[in-house]
Protein backbone atom coordinates (compact mmCIF):
# COMPACT_ATOMS: atom_id res chain seq x y z
CA UNK A 1 0.00 0.00 0.00
CA UNK A 2 2.89 2.31 0.86
CA UNK A 3 4.17 1.49 -2.63
CA UNK A 4 1.13 2.42 -3.95
CA UNK A 5 0.93 5.69 -2.35
CA UNK A 6 4.78 6.53 -3.61
CA UNK A 7 3.99 5.81 -7.28
CA UNK A 8 0.70 8.09 -6.98
CA UNK A 9 2.65 11.02 -5.74
CA UNK A 10 5.52 10.58 -7.89
CA UNK A 11 2.90 10.25 -10.98
CA UNK A 12 1.18 13.20 -9.73
CA UNK A 13 4.60 15.27 -9.55
CA UNK A 14 5.31 13.97 -12.69
CA UNK A 15 2.37 14.83 -14.11
CA UNK A 16 2.55 18.62 -12.44
CA UNK A 17 6.51 19.19 -14.33
CA UNK A 18 5.08 18.33 -17.26
CA UNK A 19 2.05 21.14 -16.94
CA UNK A 20 4.40 23.55 -15.70
CA UNK A 21 6.60 23.12 -18.83
CA UNK A 22 3.98 23.14 -21.44
CA UNK A 23 2.54 26.43 -19.54
CA UNK A 24 6.07 27.76 -19.67
CA UNK A 25 6.29 26.86 -23.54
CA UNK A 26 2.93 28.22 -24.25
CA UNK A 27 3.61 31.68 -22.65
CA UNK A 28 6.60 31.84 -24.69
CA UNK A 29 4.92 30.99 -27.93
CA UNK A 30 2.33 33.44 -27.10
CA UNK A 31 4.53 36.34 -25.90
CA UNK A 32 6.54 35.60 -29.19
CA UNK A 33 3.36 35.77 -30.98
CA UNK A 34 2.32 38.91 -29.02
CA UNK A 35 5.53 40.89 -30.20
CA UNK A 36 4.83 39.92 -33.90
CA UNK A 37 1.39 41.39 -33.75
CA UNK A 38 2.73 44.46 -32.29
CA UNK A 39 5.36 45.17 -35.05
CA UNK A 40 2.29 44.03 -37.77
CA UNK A 41 0.27 46.57 -36.27
CA UNK A 42 2.29 49.28 -35.84
CA UNK A 43 1.97 49.44 -39.88
CA UNK A 44 5.89 50.26 -40.35
CA UNK A 45 6.32 48.16 -42.59
CA UNK A 46 2.81 48.26 -44.61
CA UNK A 47 2.93 52.51 -43.55
CA UNK A 48 6.32 52.67 -45.56
CA UNK A 49 5.00 50.40 -48.76
CA UNK A 50 1.61 52.22 -49.06
CA UNK A 51 3.89 56.13 -48.44
CA UNK A 52 5.64 54.36 -51.51
CA UNK A 53 3.30 53.30 -54.23
CA UNK A 54 -0.26 53.67 -52.90
CA UNK A 55 -2.49 51.96 -50.82
CA UNK A 56 -3.58 48.57 -52.88
CA UNK A 57 -6.28 46.65 -51.79
CA UNK A 58 -6.53 42.71 -51.66
CA UNK A 59 -7.57 40.80 -54.87
CA UNK A 60 -8.30 42.62 -57.85
CA UNK A 61 -10.80 44.19 -59.61
CA UNK A 62 -11.03 45.05 -63.55
CA UNK A 63 -10.53 48.93 -63.69
CA UNK A 64 -13.47 50.94 -64.01
CA UNK A 65 -10.93 53.40 -65.29
CA UNK A 66 -9.80 54.58 -68.79
CA UNK A 67 -6.12 55.45 -70.00
CA UNK A 68 -5.61 58.75 -72.05
CA UNK A 69 -3.06 57.30 -75.46
CA UNK A 70 -0.56 58.84 -77.33
CA UNK A 71 1.68 57.71 -79.77
CA UNK A 72 5.35 58.53 -81.00
CA UNK A 73 8.23 58.18 -83.46
CA UNK A 74 11.53 57.67 -82.01
CA UNK A 75 14.68 57.38 -84.45
CA UNK A 76 17.71 56.80 -83.21
CA UNK A 77 18.65 57.51 -79.43
CA UNK A 78 17.25 60.15 -77.49
CA UNK A 79 14.97 61.85 -81.12
CA UNK A 80 11.62 61.95 -79.94
CA UNK A 81 9.40 63.60 -81.90
CA UNK A 82 6.20 64.76 -79.73
CA UNK A 83 4.94 67.08 -81.87
CA UNK A 84 2.39 64.12 -83.92
CA UNK A 85 -0.76 65.31 -83.58
CA UNK A 86 -3.69 62.58 -83.67
CA UNK A 87 -4.31 61.56 -87.03
CA UNK A 88 -1.51 63.17 -88.65
CA UNK A 89 1.24 62.16 -90.94
CA UNK A 90 4.95 61.28 -90.42
CA UNK A 91 7.91 61.24 -92.67
CA UNK A 92 10.10 58.75 -92.25
CA UNK A 93 12.72 56.24 -94.16
CA UNK A 94 13.30 52.88 -95.43
CA UNK A 95 16.11 50.41 -93.51
CA UNK A 96 16.42 53.10 -90.25
CA UNK A 97 16.00 51.50 -86.93
CA UNK A 98 12.56 53.56 -85.33
CA UNK A 99 10.70 52.82 -82.17
CA UNK A 100 7.20 53.26 -81.98
CA UNK A 101 5.95 54.02 -78.82
CA UNK A 102 2.82 54.47 -76.96
CA UNK A 103 2.23 56.57 -73.55
CA UNK A 104 -0.81 55.85 -71.52
CA UNK A 105 -2.08 58.48 -68.81
CA UNK A 106 -4.40 57.36 -66.03
CA UNK A 107 -7.56 59.30 -65.63
CA UNK A 108 -7.95 59.66 -62.08
CA UNK A 109 -11.34 58.66 -61.04
CA UNK A 110 -12.26 59.56 -57.02
CA UNK A 111 -10.04 56.54 -56.24
CA UNK A 112 -6.76 55.52 -58.16
CA UNK A 113 -6.76 51.94 -57.28
CA UNK A 114 -4.03 49.03 -59.25
CA UNK A 115 -4.46 48.95 -63.19
CA UNK A 116 -3.69 45.88 -64.87
CA UNK A 117 -3.92 46.00 -69.05
CA UNK A 118 -2.55 45.05 -71.98
CA UNK A 119 -0.92 47.56 -74.35
CA UNK A 120 -1.08 46.29 -77.84
CA UNK A 121 0.64 48.30 -80.35
CA UNK A 122 0.10 47.82 -84.37
CA UNK A 123 1.21 48.90 -87.46
CA UNK A 124 -1.17 48.42 -90.77
CA UNK A 125 -0.34 48.83 -94.37
CA UNK A 126 -2.64 51.02 -96.69
CA UNK A 127 -5.24 47.94 -97.41
CA UNK A 128 -5.41 47.84 -93.62
CA UNK A 129 -3.63 44.54 -93.63
CA UNK A 130 -1.55 43.85 -90.45
CA UNK A 131 2.52 44.17 -91.08
CA UNK A 132 3.79 44.14 -87.45
CA UNK A 133 2.00 43.68 -83.79
CA UNK A 134 3.30 44.05 -80.05
CA UNK A 135 1.34 43.58 -76.75
CA UNK A 136 3.01 43.90 -73.32
CA UNK A 137 1.09 43.50 -69.92
CA UNK A 138 1.78 46.84 -67.87
CA UNK A 139 0.58 47.36 -64.42
CA UNK A 140 -0.24 50.91 -62.88
CA UNK A 141 -0.03 51.16 -59.08
CA UNK A 142 -2.09 53.68 -57.49
CA UNK A 143 0.51 56.24 -57.44
CA UNK A 144 2.19 56.38 -61.08
CA UNK A 145 0.53 58.11 -63.58
CA UNK A 146 1.30 56.78 -66.59
CA UNK A 147 3.29 54.08 -68.73
CA UNK A 148 4.91 52.97 -72.02
CA UNK A 149 5.19 50.00 -74.74
CA UNK A 150 7.41 50.27 -77.49
CA UNK A 151 8.23 48.07 -80.99
CA UNK A 152 11.01 48.00 -82.87
CA UNK A 153 10.02 48.60 -86.22
CA UNK A 154 12.79 48.91 -89.61
CA UNK A 155 10.77 49.28 -92.85
CA UNK A 156 11.58 47.81 -95.65
CA UNK A 157 8.82 48.82 -98.05
CA UNK A 158 7.64 52.20 -99.26
CA UNK A 159 4.44 53.51 -98.62
CA UNK A 160 1.80 54.41 -96.63
CA UNK A 161 1.10 52.98 -92.98
CA UNK A 162 -0.54 53.55 -90.09
CA UNK A 163 0.47 52.64 -86.40
CA UNK A 164 -2.05 52.17 -83.24
CA UNK A 165 -2.02 51.90 -80.11
CA UNK A 166 -4.64 50.88 -77.60
CA UNK A 167 -5.08 49.09 -73.77
CA UNK A 168 -6.99 46.34 -72.88
CA UNK A 169 -7.96 43.97 -70.53
CA UNK A 170 -6.43 41.16 -72.05
CA UNK A 171 -3.61 40.12 -74.98
CA UNK A 172 -6.03 38.86 -77.50
CA UNK A 173 -7.67 42.25 -77.23
CA UNK A 174 -11.36 41.24 -77.17
CA UNK A 175 -11.96 42.42 -73.92
CA UNK A 176 -13.69 46.10 -73.77
CA UNK A 177 -11.09 48.70 -74.63
CA UNK A 178 -9.53 50.93 -71.97
CA UNK A 179 -8.27 53.62 -73.95
CA UNK A 180 -9.54 55.02 -77.66
CA UNK A 181 -7.14 53.82 -80.26
CA UNK A 182 -3.97 56.30 -80.55
CA UNK A 183 -3.35 56.74 -84.17
CA UNK A 184 -0.79 58.12 -86.74
CA UNK A 185 -0.03 57.61 -90.00
CA UNK A 186 3.44 57.40 -91.18
CA UNK A 187 4.67 57.91 -94.97
CA UNK A 188 7.58 55.73 -95.76
CA UNK A 189 10.16 56.88 -98.55
CA UNK A 190 13.49 55.58 -99.64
Amino acid sequence: MKTLHIMLIVGISISMIITAILLLQNSSLQQQIDSRNNVMNSGSILDEYEKQFGNITLGYDPPHVSLDGKIYIIEGIGSVNTNVEPNSTYTIKTNHNYLIQAHFTRKYDIKPSLIYYVCHLQILNSTNQLVMSEWGDITLIPKQNSSNCALQWIPTKVGNYTAQAFATEDEIGSAPLLSSPATIHIQILS
